[in-house]
C-alpha cells in the first residue's frame, strides 16, 4: 500500500513538473523511517501534500496571433479571429505580429496582471466584444476595444493599468477606468457613463453622444475635452482638464475644489431646447476660459477664479467671497447677480432685462454695474465700481463646439 501510494504521488509530481520543493516533500513522506505503517501519520502528511500540489501556481501562457492562439479562439478569416469567449489567467501574455482584429462572442476578461500587445503598435489590434470587457489590475494593453452590446457592453480597466488605444461602447455600455491608470486614447460612449478613477491620466477626449454622465476622480489629469449631450459632468478635487467642458443638454457641470480647467465651461441647448444645466465652480478652482450657460444658474464659490466671462441667459449668478472674475458677469433675459464680499470682477456686471444686482462689501468691479430694466442695484460698503468697459456687457465667444445658432443668440442678447 505504501509503495503504491508513493508511486502515484511520484507520477503526479513528474506530470505536473512541480520542482524541487515537491521532490523534498515526497522523499520525506515516502522514505522516512518515522512513518512505519501508522495510517494516522500517512493521513496527516497526505492532506497538506495534496493541498500543496493543488495550490501551486499554474504556468503562464504566452499566446501569439497568428501562431499559438488561445484554445477558445479560431481563425483567422480575412484577418479576423473569433473567440468564444476570451479569458486570460494571471501573467498570461498575447503578442501581435501584424494587423489583426478579434471578435469576442461573450465576455473578454483577464486576471491581474496580463500584457496584450505590450510591445506592439496599438493600431495593429482591434477587439470587438459582444459581452462585457473586464481587464484586471496592472494590465498593459495596446489596441482598440469596442463594446458592441446594447445592454452589457461595459468596459472596465483595472487599477494601475496602462492602455494605449481608444475605448468605445456603441450603446449603453459604461466605461470604467481604475485608479492610478494611464490611458492614451479617446473614451467614447453613446448613452453610457464614463468614470475615471482617482489619480489617473487620460490623454484624449472623453465624450458621450447621448445621456452619459462623465465623472473624473480626484487628482486626475485629462488632456482633452469633456463632452456630453444630456449627461452631467463632474470633475474631482485637484484634477486638471487641459481642454474645454461642454454639456449641450440638461446636464449640470461641477468643477471640484482646487481643480483647473484650461478651456471654457458651458452648458447650452441645441436649437429651441431650454434645459441647460447649472454650473458650479468649487472653492479654489480655476477656469482659464469663460463659464456660460443658457438657462442654468452659475455658482463661482469662494476664492475660485475664472479668467473669462461668467454669463447666463436666464439663470442666477453667484460669485463667492474673494473670487476673481477676469472679464464680465452678465445675465440676459432674467437672473439676479450677486458679487460676494472682497470679490474682483475685471469687466462689467449687468443684467439685460429682469434681475437685481448686489455687489458685496469691499468688492471691486472694474467696469460698470447696471440693471437695464427691472431689478434693484445694491452696492455694499467699501465696494468700488468703475465705468463701462467696451459694449453694454462684454461677452466673449462661446466654446468652439457650440452651434452657430447659440453664438447668434448671445450677440443679440448682449452686444447692444
Amino acid at each position: 500500500m505504501i509503495k503504491l501510494s508513493c508511486t502515484v504521488l511520484s507520477t503526479v509530481r513528474m506530470s505536473n513538473n512541480r520542482g524541487p520543493c515537491s521532490r523534498q516533500y515526497l522523499a520525506l513522506f515516502c522514505y522516512s523511517r518515522l512513518f512505519g505503517f501508522d495510517a494516522r501519520q500517512w493521513i496527516l502528511r497526505l492532506v497538506p501534500l495534496l493541498l500543496f500540489l493543488v495550490w501551486l501556481p499554474a504556468q503562464a501562457e504566452d499566446y501569439t496571433f497568428p501562431g499559438n492562439i488561445p484554445a477558445a479562439c479560431a481563425g483567422p478569416v480575412s484577418d479576423v479571429y473569433t473567440c468564444t469567449p476570451l479569458t486570460l489567467a494571471a501573467s498570461d501574455t498575447i503578442t501581435i505580429t501584424g494587423p489583426i482584429a478579434i471578435t469576442v462572442i461573450g465576455d473578454f476578461t483577464t486576471v491581474s496582471p496580463t500584457q496584450i500587445n505590450a510591445a506592439g503598435n496599438p493600431t495593429d489590434l482591434t477587439i470587438t466584444v459582444t459581452g462585457i470587457t473586464d481587464l484586471g489590475a496592472n494590465t498593459i494593453f495596446k489596441g482598440k476595444i469596442i463594446g458592441n452590446n446594447a445592454i452589457t457592453g461595459t468596459i472596465t480597466i483595472g487599477a494601475n493599468s496602462q492602455v494605449e488605444g481608444d475605448l468605445t461602447t456603441t450603446e449603453a455600455g459604461v466605461i470604467n477606468i481604475g485608479a492610478d491608470s494611464t490611458i492614451v486614447g479617446k473614451l467614447t460612449t453613446k448613452s453610457g457613463a464614463i468614470n475615471v478613477g482617482d489619480r489617473s491620466t487620460v490623454t484624449g477626449s472623453i465624450s458621450s453622444s447621448e445621456a452619459g454622465v462623465i465623472n473624473i476622480g480626484d487628482d486626475s489629469t485629462i488632456i482633452g475635452d469633456l463632452n456630453t449631450k444630456f449627461g452631467a459632468i463632474n470633475v474631482g478635487d485637484r484634477s486638471t482638464i487641459t481642454g474645454s467642458i461642454l454639456s449641450s443638454g440638461a446636464g449640470a457641470i461641477t468643477i471640484g475644489v482646487d481643480a483647473k480647467v484650461t478651456g471654457d465651461v458651458a452648458t447650452t441647448t441645441i436649437g429651441s431646447g431650454t434645459g441647460a444645466g447649472a454650473i458650479t465652480i468649487k472653492s479654489g478652482a480655476e477656469v482659464n476660459g469663460s463659464v456660460t450657460t443658457n438657462t442654468g444658474a452659475i455658482t463661482v464659490e469662494e476664492d475660485a477664479k475664472v479668467d473669462g466671462n461668467v454669463s447666463t441667459n436666464a439663470g442666477a449668478i453667484t460669485v463667492g467671497t474673494g473670487a476673481n472674475i477676469g472679464r464680465s458677469v452678465c445675465s440676459g433675459k432674467s437672473g439676479a447677480i450677486t458679487i460676494g464680499a472682497s470679490a474682483n470682477v475685471g469687466g462689467n456686471v449687468e443684467t439685460a432685462k429682469a434681475g437685481a444686482i448686489t455687489v458685496g462689501a469691499l468688492a471691486n468691479v472694474t467696469g460698470r454695474a447696471k440693471v437695464h430694466k427691472a431689478g434693484a442695484l445694491t452696492i455694499g460698503a467699501g465696494a468700488t465700481v468703475g465705468e463701462r468697459i467696451g459694449t453694454s456687457c462684454e461677452i466673449g465667444p462661446p466654446p468652439i463646439s457650440l452651434p452657430r445658432i447659440i453664438s447668434r443668440q448671445w450677440r443679440q442678447v448682449f452686444m447692444r
